[in-house]
């Protein structure tokens, strides 16, 4: 066979004979011009290229297809391994955030609309220090009888709290019988009981003294 009638195969550089479609060795088209003579060197061809091209691009898609599912089983992995969180166990979570606890105490607060009862001092015989503030020794207690003095011959002002700036209620004369219902109280240096008048039935606060003289007079 001569070699007119030979071609070289671009593939595996074998002679084949003209007019041979495909590569008997690989399979691969033999694209062979009319007026290229026998055994010359296959010339570039553009659809080698565009074969590079498309082999790529494939190559990068599949290499993205797989680097998708890896990062879907990896993510799945750990949600597996985690504890599974119910929206009915983040509502209970939050209420017991919220939810103060509450603090033992040993006594409860009375609360502030509960007006506290007056408390009571019981006295020792004679004298006794009935407000640390006073300029003056106590000579009276809850449930005494004791009148105004009469020397001098000043009547006690009555008034609705004990202090000087309450309401003024009226007076007790000198020599007028009370009788000691409540107290003490001590606001400035001044020892206050709350008294009722024998005569005129009068109640109110008024001061015992000053630290010059006792304006009540303590009775048997």
């Amino acid at each position: 066979m001569t070699s007119e009638q030979m071609i070289r195969c671009p593939h595996c550089g074998k002679m084949h004979p003209k007019g041979t479609v495909y590569c008997p060795e690989n399979g691969m088209p033999i694209y062979q011009a009319e007026n290229e003579p026998a055994g010359a060197p296959p010339a570039p061809r553009r659809n080698t290229m565009l074969w590079i091209i498309a082999g790529s691009a494939i190559g990068l898609a599949a290499l993205c297809i797989i680097a998708v599912v890896v990062i879907f089983l990896l993510r799945n992995k750990a949600a597996s391994t985690s504890p599974t969180i119910t929206p009915a166990a983040i509502i209970i979570a939050t209420m017991l955030e919220s939810t103060p606890t509450p603090e033992p105490s040993l006594t409860s607060p009375a609360p502030a609309d509960t007006p506290l009862p007056a408390v009571t001092i019981v006295p020792t015989n004679g004298p006794w220090s009935a407000c640390v503030d006073a300029a003056y020794l106590s000579r009276l207690h809850v449930g005494d009888k004791a009148e105004v003095s009469t020397n001098p011959p000043i009547p006690n002002n009555v008034r609705s709290q004990p202090s000087v700036s309450a309401a003024l209620l009226g007076q007790i004369q000198p020599g007028e019988e009370i009788t000691i219902l409540e107290g003490p109280a001590c606001p400035g240096e001044w020892v206050w009981w709350k008294v009722r008048s024998l005569e005129t039935n009068l109640e109110g606060w008024t001061a015992e003294g000053d630290d010059n003289t006792y304006w009540l007079i303590p009775l048997p």
